[in-house]
């Protein structure tokens, strides 16, 4: 069988967290769709349609294979990683049957078999984001119901992962040993003798190679990823969903962190979405709550949440003290400073004024990161970040963003 998972043309209502990578690979609910669908059929092969620029780095982290197969399943890279609905969607994929999934006119899902429709297996490998939905109602296959549901906006993205973290860990911990009763560790964890470990609100998993420090509360349902380090005196809590290679301090609550980024010091972090090779300085500190209790907006939009906290895309820094206001979206590669009571766009440095972070220091920044950890940085990577550039000049035109020289006095 041969599964194309593909993004769909309302990719940018994720912004910035699908600016650089595709929605198959939005982290919620302590996995993505892609390793899902990986764990639920290990022995297909995978093929992905996404936008023009990402299409390097995919090809490099994902290795795709080229579409041959009879069985085809087709999935929108935006379904939410539900781990007991993608196994719903499995036994329905293994009883054989051609079907399709819809939401409105929108097809999210469609299994067939090629031969049964006479069609032909190598126009998939030339298929565009666009051309798809048309494609697959062309094919006129059956209809059939599961509970499958979607992001449509950036928020729902942290609502969803506290909605399905809990049920998607007792899929995440087959393979683990337990620890204690409720409590799931891969190989080589360290965890000190003075960590309180809470599973009344749900099981806690602990990867590879994570370090846990003394004095450090952890409460679940909570998932943290391989070779992470939770430093002394830190509480996760609440639904928090922590990728690898990730070093956390503080208190986070209700949160999702990608791998690879840093919150090694006091400051709290709630209900927020923190994208990759992020650092956040000490004292950073973000609100979830208005004053007033009342439901908040993020981007202009209702949210119809009481709880809600930022959103910050990849390569994105604070310095020591930042505080950052309810439901605030910051972009990729952006620099803050003091008090953030507005969204920032991408490559801007946020301080007394709005000054833009040229494309060169933000390629010199991540080479300097990435050599930290071991790794080499390549030109698909620098072809995203040159990308993400270009696609967020006209917010930071309409922000008043400026060039010139940061100065902070």
């Amino acid at each position: 069988m041969h599964i194309i998972i593909f993004e769909n043309p309302s990719t940018h209502n994720f912004y910035p967290i699908t600016l650089t990578r595709p929605s198959l690979d939005i982290f919620c609910g302590g996995t993505t769709l892609y390793n899902l669908l990986h764990r639920f059929f290990p022995k297909a092969r995978f093929s992905f349609i996404v936008r023009d620029y990402l299409h390097q780095v995919v090809a490099e982290t994902f290795k795709p294979a080229k579409v041959l197969s009879d069985k085809i399943l087709m999935i929108d890279g935006s379904v939410v990683p539900e781990a007991r609905v993608i196994a719903k969607l499995a036994r329905e994929v293994y009883k054989g049957r051609d079907f399709v999934i819809k939401q409105g006119v929108k097809i999210i899902v469609a299994f067939f078999s090629c031969k049964s429709i006479d069609f032909q297996p190598a126009k998939l490998n030339r298929l565009k984001i666009n051309q798809i939905n048309d494609l697959l109602a062309i094919l006129k296959l059956s209809k059939t119901r599961l509970p499958i549901r979607t992001f449509n906006h950036l928020w729902e993205i942290i609502v969803f992962n506290s909605e399905i973290l809990r049920d998607n860990l007792d899929y995440l911990r087959q393979g683990l040993k337990q620890y204690k009763p409720k409590v799931y560790v891969g190989k080589n964890v360290k965890i000190a003798e003075q960590v309180v470990l809470d599973t009344a609100s749900g099981p806690i998993i602990i990867s590879d190679g994570t370090q846990i420090d003394s004095l450090v509360v952890l409460r679940g349902p909570l998932y943290i990823g391989k070779n992470c380090l939770v430093k002394s005196f830190a509480e996760i809590k609440a639904s928090s969903s922590i990728g690898d290679v990730c070093k956390m301090g503080g208190e986070i609550e209700a949160s999702i962190i990608q791998s690879y980024s840093n919150k090694q010091h006091y400051g709290y972090l709630g209900h927020a979405y923190v994208g990759s090779w992020v650092n956040l300085g000490a004292g950073t500190t973000n609100s979830d709550l208005k004053n007033t209790y009342g439901p908040l907006k993020m981007q202009g939009q209702a949210t119809g949440q009481i709880f809600l906290g930022c959103v910050i895309g990849d390569y994105s820094k604070t310095a020591i003290g930042t505080l950052i206001y309810t439901a605030k979206v910051i972009g990729v590669n952006s620099m803050l400073y003091g008090t953030v009571v507005q969204d920032v766009p991408s490559f801007t440095n946020h301080a007394i004024e709005l000054i833009e972070c040229p494309l060169e220091v933000a390629w010199k920044m991540q080479k300097a990161m990435r050599a930290r950890r071991g790794l080499n940085t390549n030109f698909s990577q620098r072809h995203i970040l040159s990308e993400v550039y270009k696609t967020t000049a006209q917010n930071r035109k309409a922000t008043g963003v400026h060039g010139g020289k940061l100065v902070i006095k």
